[in-house]
């Protein structure tokens, strides 16, 4: 029967064809995947270029309107309502060219999950995220041998420098040293570890030792790398949300022993680092940093009471917080023109309430979504993502914005086998 199905498809050149466009077009989301991390601009090329093939094939050339059922998702619903919001702020903008800016920053957001609507099978989403997790560390090892390089360039590497190494310098280069933001880096490195986790419930130790283990060791590496880069929300939401996520679902499967080992393993593990990685502790430590970030929330809120209807506009949302840095005499703050380094008070002072009830909108549809489909590492994603945007403005940058379309596209719309 097989290969009567396969002489068929070979035989029948609209089968062959179908199968060479979805070929392709998995290939542009691997390359994709790969580019995402990558500090450089080709992954603006990679998602225009999907963008222009699902565009020629799916409605120049095979007509293939299809891709309108994806209205029937609640999520996808919640994301239209976010990006109208976004439009109707160039109105409230008086710089209309940022506001403009901001919008086409959050493109991605909305058409990404189009592009990719039904296109992929169960197996081409998990080459996908391994794509994904090899690209984080190809990437992680080249931070690493450019920072040692760095460091030991001026003396012998011995264990007496070996012993006496500066950890909060070696710590601070490393993303540097990718000009990769410590706190993006982090976030993308604890989505690798989730997904990595992912993979290591799914491995069944008795048939593939070899798998399980590779899978086991190079979590251990994300969990040390995400601890030398010491961003802690990242750092503590992860290992919160992956403990609890990982305890359910192989409890859920019966998988005790498995359920004990990660637990133990990763709360050992994670304690360790904490103390013995000496930036991450003394950042646990002192809470180095919240000074600051409490002036700018408090510049935040304050803007959002005094717009609390429509906002200040995306477009004059940094110059409004500026502005207030200055009355606060946050020096540091108005000479770099910082944003509010919180998620959900930006969007706040930007949009006002409709602004703020629609991103929460967005994570909540995403969670029950996740639950309904039980898909738990999209809910550890959106856990982390939502955790991590009480500290960073994730959605103001572009690390951030590819990061969270990418996959929310991949893990809510993409799947062609589900129903």
């Amino acid at each position: 029967m097989l290969n009567h199905d396969i002489m068929n498809s070979s035989s029948n050149p609209e089968i062959t064809g179908h199968k060479f466009y979805s070929d392709s077009f998995s290939y542009l989301i691997y390359a994709y995947a790969v580019l995402l991390p990558l500090p450089n601009n080709l992954k603006s090329v990679g998602l225009i270029s999907i963008g222009l093939f699902w565009l020629v094939i799916t409605v120049i050339w095979r007509k293939d309107y299809s891709f309108t059922s994806i209205f029937d998702y609640t999520v996808y619903k919640m994301l239209v309502i976010y990006f109208l919001l976004l439009l109707l702020s160039v109105f409230v903008s008086s710089d209309k060219q940022k506001s403009f800016d901001y919008i086409v920053l959050n493109l991605s957001i909305i058409l990404l999950p189009i592009a990719v609507y039904k296109k992929l099978n169960e197996y081409q989403i998990r080459l996908t995220t391994y794509f994904f997790i090899i690209s984080l560390t190809i990437l992680s090892l080249i931070a690493y041998y450019i920072t040692y390089a760095d460091y030991f360039h001026s003396f012998a590497v011995n264990y007496t420098n070996l012993k006496n190494l500066d950890w909060a310098y070696f710590c601070f280069v490393l993303p540097i040293s990718v000009d990769f933001h410590a706190p993006y880096f982090s976030l993308y490195m604890c989505v690798g570890l989730l997904l990595l986790i992912k993979e290591l419930t799914q491995a069944t130790y008795k048939h593939n030792v070899t798998s399980y283990f590779i899978l086991l060791l190079t979590s251990l590496y994300f969990i040390i790398f995400i601890a030398l880069l010491s961003s802690r929300t990242a750092f503590i939401a992860t290992i919160f949300v992956l403990t609890a996520i990982t305890a359910y679902l192989l409890i859920k499967r019966k998988k005790y022993f498995i359920t004990i080992s990660l637990i133990v393993l990763i709360t050992i593990t994670a304690l360790f680092l904490a103390k013995s990685v000496p930036y991450l502790s003394e950042k646990l430590s002192t809470m180095a940093g919240m000074e600051d970030r409490l002036i700018m929330w408090k510049a935040a809120l304050t803007i959002f009471k005094d717009n609390l209807l429509f906002g200040v506009g995306t477009g004059d949302r940094s110059a409004t917080l500026v502005d207030y840095y200055q009355q606060f005499n946050f020096v540091t703050g108005f000479e770099n023109s910082y944003n509010s380094h919180n998620q959900y008070l930006d969007i706040a002072v930007a949009m006002g309430l409709p602004g703020i009830v629609s991103l929460i909108s967005i994570f909540l549809s995403m969670i029950y979504f996740s639950f309904k489909k039980s898909n738990y590492f999209l809910l550890g994603f959106i856990l982390v993502f939502a955790i991590c945007c009480i500290t960073e403005s994730l959605l103001s940058r572009q690390a951030g914005v590819v990061l969270f379309s990418f996959i929310s596209a991949i893990f809510n719309f993409s799947n062609k086998e589900a129903s």
